[in-house]
């Protein structure tokens, strides 16, 4: 007996990883609150990043952090990224959620697709990168995905 229906294992979504790199196109950044006479003090910054994704994600987005810089040089951020374009072929939008330190040098980034966030043929889109970069313009990345 043959069926057309799918078999448990179909209706599984596969894992699958798409390379792609980063290119920031422009940063615009702005310090909202700083201790007054201190120098050495913590400072509270806020960022919207325009940024161009090539290769198996292809798009453009828009980042805005909240960070927080310390008198060592490193800093904290958080953030929330819209990309407008296509994962594999997929078309639609996605929103990135972003949690990192920069220290030495190095920006280390956890990234998260935020749940229910994808629209079009990326409905049900769930996955996460990881990155460190230094200064550069261009990153590249590994995106490791699932789309029910």
């Amino acid at each position: 007996m043959t069926s057309d229906q799918p078999t448990t294992a179909q209706q599984q979504a596969t894992a699958r990883t798409a390379l792609a790199t980063i290119q920031i196109t422009d940063w615009q950044e702005e310090i909202y609150d700083e201790e007054e006479g201190q120098s050495d003090g913590v400072r509270l910054s806020r960022a919207t990043v325009k940024q161009r994704y090539n290769g198996a994600i292809e798009g453009e987005s828009t980042v805005d952090h909240l960070m927080i810089y310390h008198a060592d040089g490193s800093a904290d951020f958080v953030g929330q990224e819209r990309i407008v374009g296509s994962v594999d072929g997929r078309s639609g939008s996605l929103v990135l959620r972003h949690a990192g330190r920069y220290a030495d040098g190095v920006a280390n980034n956890r990234v998260e697709v935020v749940p229910g966030s994808g629209t079009g043929e990326l409905k049900g889109l769930e996955g996460w990168l990881q990155y460190a970069a230094g200064h550069g313009r261009t990153m590249e990345i590994e995106f490791n995905y699932k789309i029910a």
